[in-house]
């Protein structure tokens, strides 16, 4: 009977040195990717093929000086177009969402995934070359949440999307478009 514990005891022994060793050496990965060098240009070259060490610099060296806008419109099948309608990224808040904001991290996300769709843009400098944008990951995404919102017009068979940027506040430049993608089909 002990003859048959030792070993188990070893494998769940050697399964806990093997994870614990993961997350540790995924924590310095993501503590030295902190900081601009050989050591982070060693570690995203070399360790971090699949992109999962995250790097927050939130005030630096480039903070963000300026809002995404997401807008929208509708088109029928007999080619009526409707009005651009806004999908509101900002929302009022209070007090108390600095003790309990859940909303917080959808919001978050949603600006990710629109900073990775600018960043994928940089990738396709020619503008024929961004038709490929249309399968990236952040396009599809950023369709998703269009379609789910509702129409302005009466049977509306396609739907068209602006991403758009602005300096907010500070007003240091005129906003601008970011992209504007074709009309979609509406199931």
């Amino acid at each position: 009977m002990v003859s048959y514990l030792i070993p188990k005891i070893m494998v769940h022994f050697i399964y806990t040195v093997l994870i614990i060793s993961f997350f540790f050496i995924w924590f310095i990965c993501t503590i030295v990717c902190q900081f601009k060098g050989k050591g982070a240009a060693f570690v995203n070259a070399h360790i971090d093929k699949l992109g999962l060490v995250p790097i927050w610099t939130f005030f630096a060296p480039r903070p963000g000086t300026t809002d995404y806008h997401i807008l929208y419109r509708d088109k029928t099948t007999d080619e009526n177009v409707g009005e651009w309608t806004e999908i509101s990224l900002l929302e009022n808040r209070s007090w108390a969402d600095s003790l309990w904001n859940p909303q917080k991290r959808a919001k978050k996300v949603l600006s990710d995934i629109i900073q990775s769709l600018v960043v994928t843009l940089g990738h396709y400098p020619k503008e024929e070359d961004r038709n490929h944008i249309m399968y990236s990951f952040a396009y599809i995404m950023v369709l998703h949440l269009v379609t789910q919102q509702e129409s302005n017009i009466q049977q509306p068979a396609f739907r068209q999307f602006v991403l758009a940027e602005s300096s907010g506040y500070l007003e240091e430049h005129d906003p601008g478009f970011i992209l504007i993608s074709r009309f979609h089909e509406l199931n």
